[in-house]
């Protein structure tokens, strides 16, 4: 069935193409913006004309896999670390992930997944060749006060009878581990599905001593020590 209406929308004019900025949601913007801003910082290392066509509107084309590269790299010994003397890992993938999602909102593009697979292999190589910091940041999983008001429930109001009375001591010693020391409850336990695949820390690697204080109290102590974190060997880890 034929519409006049229609038929006219299909003749008139093309619309233009959209830019990034309108594409780009609200709660992408920040991140956007911020991976344009260091593309176009980047882009004073590319030939010409390749260079002036990148600083004026980024993203039009799609960068090769040489560039991605030599951007991480570049952003591996320009950018501000925050944990270490170089930015870590974890950021590089994070901006890789970015600049994935701003060649979709420009261009409608994406690598296959051989090349992602690629880019990713080499961002993991960078704390070899090019020194990426493998650190993590401290995050406690909650408030040493939070923490206390658990364990001054579980001790003088739940009503609850374990089947071992020292049940009570292991659960009050792994809320303090973990308020303290702000581990993961997936760096301590272990699933008995996949019985043997997480070796974050056993009772061998917490040692409770007596230290004294630059006031000359005698205080307790625990060191802990991580030997193999899941799924990061090989990375720096907290001791």
């Amino acid at each position: 069935m034929f519409h006049d209406d229609i038929a006219a929308m299909c003749a008139g004019p093309s619309l233009p193409r959209t830019s990034l900025g309108e594409a780009v949601q609200a709660y992408e913007k920040d991140g956007v913006d911020r991976m344009v801003k260091l593309w176009k910082q980047f882009a004073l290392n590319l030939p010409s004309p390749e260079r002036e066509q990148e600083i004026e509107e980024p993203f039009q084309t799609t960068p090769p896999l040489v560039w991605v590269k030599a951007y991480l790299s570049w952003r591996v010994r320009t950018g501000t670390a925050r944990l270490g003397t170089r930015i870590t890992v974890s950021t590089l993938q994070k901006e890789f992930q970015q600049l994935r999602r701003c060649l979709r909102l420009a261009n409608d593009f994406s690598y296959p997944n051989r090349d992602v697979q690629v880019v990713k292999k080499y961002i993991n190589n960078l704390a070899k060749t090019e020194g990426a910091c493998t650190a993590t940041r401290h995050k406690s999983v909650a408030y040493a006060l939070d923490a206390d008001e658990i364990q001054f429930y579980l001790w003088n109001c739940s009503e609850r009878v374990y089947a071992h009375p020292r049940t009570m001591v292991q659960l009050s010693f792994l809320l303090h581990i973990i308020s303290v020391w702000g581990l993961r409850t997936g760096e301590m336990t272990e699933s008995s599905t996949h019985r043997g695949s997480n070796e974050g820390i056993h009772y061998g690697d917490v040692c409770l001593s007596l230290a004294r204080c630059q006031d000359g109290v005698l205080r307790y102590q625990i060191t802990i020590a991580l030997r193999n974190r899941k799924f990061c060997r090989g990375n720096e880890g907290k001791v």
